[in-house]
């Protein structure tokens, strides 16, 4: 995975982002970032000085900012299913940064470096099709296995951007 997220230009160094972030932090005087994981996802929270980590009413705080593993994509999430939208998304724009010409499934999961077929499907290919950002080149045979997946108009743009 990181091997694909270096060579797509998504991490600058290998294994330098943690200490980078650490010591930015330390750098503006406010708390480090937190590390933890869920399932297949590294979670970063980043905590605003002044702001307590408890809320009324069991609420998430809105002061927390949860990061991806790819490094300058992070967006604040007030709820699990922000968190989960949030790494749908980057997952979606990760697989956007593979595209090259039409691709058959095997072809994508070989660039993102997966074997799972159903993790790779319900995580990256069908929400980057449900977003409008890649297509089926057979449309009306989803399932031909000469099927092959090429980026929309929409996918152009974000990738070129």
């Amino acid at each position: 995975m990181a091997e694909v997220l270096f060579k797509t230009g998504f991490l600058e160094n290998w294994g330098s982002g943690m200490r980078r972030m650490v010591n930015a932090c330390k750098s503006q005087n406010v708390p480090e970032p937190t590390f933890s994981q869920n399932g297949a996802f590294v979670i970063i929270t980043f905590r605003r000085q002044g702001i307590s980590n408890s809320t009324s009413k069991g609420t998430s705080n809105p002061s927390i900012e949860h990061c991806n593993a790819v490094e300058g994509s992070s967006s604040t999430s007030n709820s699990t299913s922000n968190s989960t939208s949030n790494s749908t998304s980057n997952n979606a724009l990760m697989l956007v940064s593979v595209v090259d010409g039409e691709m058959s499934i095997k072809d994508l999961m070989s660039a993102l470096g997966f074997s799972s077929r159903p993790m790779f499907l319900n995580s990256y290919l069908h929400p980057a099709l449900e977003s409008g950002l890649i297509e089926m080149t057979q449309p009306d045979s989803p399932k031909s296995p000469t099927q092959k997946y090429r980026l929309t108009e929409k996918g152009e743009r974000l990738k070129n951007s």
